[in-house]
């Protein structure tokens, strides 16, 4: 009877332990802002199409890195590189508590022509930011993404 006591503690405690500890990574510390695919050149950036946002640093703590994943689409919802249209980039940049700071992201080395018309940006979310103070938060499967974030018209 003790040894049933003793695991069904241990069964609790380690899911208590557990879950508890992972209630922060449900949080998201990040606001991103004003997502979207431009067509042109953008000096020092790119000659053909990027993609620009804004991220908000929503914690109490100042960002020293962070990694940006997202999807480009056709307007036929159709992938418009030879490659793969997911797009994962990293920026060694920082960006402070409760501050917000703008990005851009070429797109000129997945394209094989000149786009004539604007794309589809979709399941746009920051995978992984690295703080000043050495921790670290992850989003490795886009649970805090956003879909079709952005259909440009002219």
């Amino acid at each position: 009877m003790i040894r049933l006591f003793t695991l069904l503690f241990l069964v609790i405690s380690l899911f208590v332990a557990t879950s508890c500890s992972s209630m922060e990574m449900i949080d998201c510390p990040y606001v991103v802002a004003d997502s979207r695919i431009e067509l042109g050149a953008l000096e020092d950036s790119y000659e053909f199409a990027g993609v620009h946002f804004s991220l908000y640093n929503d914690s109490l703590k100042d960002i020293s890195s962070f990694t940006v994943s997202f999807l480009v689409y056709d307007n036929d919802g159709q992938n418009p590189f030879i490659g793969s249209n997911c797009i994962v980039k990293s920026f060694n940049a920082p960006v402070a508590a409760h501050t917000k700071s703008d990005f851009s992201v070429s797109l000129d080395s997945h394209l094989v022509r000149v786009p004539k018309e604007k794309y589809i940006l979709d399941f746009f979310y920051i995978k992984k930011i690295s703080y000043a103070d050495g921790s670290v938060w992850t989003d490795p499967f886009g649970m805090h993404s956003t879909s079709e974030v952005s259909q440009n018209d002219d």
